[in-house]
C-alpha cells in the first residue's frame, strides 16, 4: 500500500503496486513547484555586512558562501546578523547537490504500446517488448494493461499477462484470455520503472 512523504506528501507506492503514472506525475509536479519556489526565492547578497536589496521574510539567501533563510523582512542596507538562520554549509552548491540527489533517485520511466497479438479462446499468445534504450539492469517493473485499438467491443474475459525473459533491453508478455482476441483489434500498453 503507498505511503506518502512526510514533507511535501509525495506518493511512494509500494512495490506490490501497479504503476500509476498520475502519482508520477504529481510527485514530479509537486517537486518542481518546490523548486521553482525555491530558486524564486532566492535572494543575492554580497559579502559583507549589509544586503544590497530588500529580502523577504522565509528568503533564501546566499551569504558568504552559506545558505540562509531569512527570519524576518529585511530593509535595503540594513545589516543582516540575527536576522538569518543558518540553513546549510555550502550555498549554491547545496542546491546543486540537492537537485542532484533528487534527479538521479528518481525512478526511471519509459512507456509504450504495442498491437495485442491474436490469442484463441482459453490459450495463450507471447509478445515480445522492446525498450527504446536499454535500462540499467533487469531489476525493473513492468506493467501492462489492455487498451482499445480497433476494437469498439467488450474487453475480452479472462485477460491475464505475465512477464517473462527480462533483460534489458526488452521483456516478454505471455497472454491468455479466455476468448478470443483478433490480432491489432486491442493495444498492450506498458509503462516500465527502473
Amino acid at each position: 500500500m503507498a505511503t506518502n512523504t512526510t514533507n511535501y506528501s509525495l506518493t511512494k507506492p509500494a512495490y506490490t503496486d501497479t504503476a500509476d503514472i498520475a502519482d508520477i506525475n504529481g510527485n514530479m509536479d509537486t517537486v518542481d513547484s518546490a523548486l521553482t519556489k525555491l530558486c524564486n526565492d532566492l535572494a543575492i547578497v554580497e559579502f559583507g555586512d549589509n544586503s544590497t536589496h530588500s529580502i523577504s521574510n522565509g528568503s533564501f539567501v546566499v551569504w558568504k558562501g552559506d545558505l540562509y533563510v531569512a527570519n524576518q523582512n529585511i530593509s535595503n542596507g540594513a545589516a543582516l546578523s540575527g536576522k538569518l538562520t543558518a540553513v546549510a554549509n555550502g550555498g549554491l552548491n547545496n542546491l546543486n547537490n540537492l537537485y542532484n540527489t533528487l534527479n538521479s533517485n528518481m525512478p526511471k520511466v519509459k512507456h509504450g504500446s504495442v498491437n495485442c497479438p491474436a490469442v484463441t479462446a482459453n490459450s495463450y499468445s507471447t509478445i515480445q517488448i522492446d525498450f527504446d534504450s536499454q535500462t540499467s539492469d533487469t531489476n525493473y517493473s513492468v506493467n501492462v494493461t489492455l487498451s482499445r485499438g480497433t476494437s469498439t467491443g467488450a474487453y475480452p474475459k479472462g485477460f491475464v499477462t505475465t512477464l517473462f525473459g527480462k533483460t534489458k533491453s526488452k521483456c516478454n508478455v505471455l497472454i491468455y484470455a479466455s476468448e478470443a482476441i483478433s490480432a491489432d483489434a486491442y493495444t498492450i500498453d506498458w509503462i516500465l520503472i527502473e
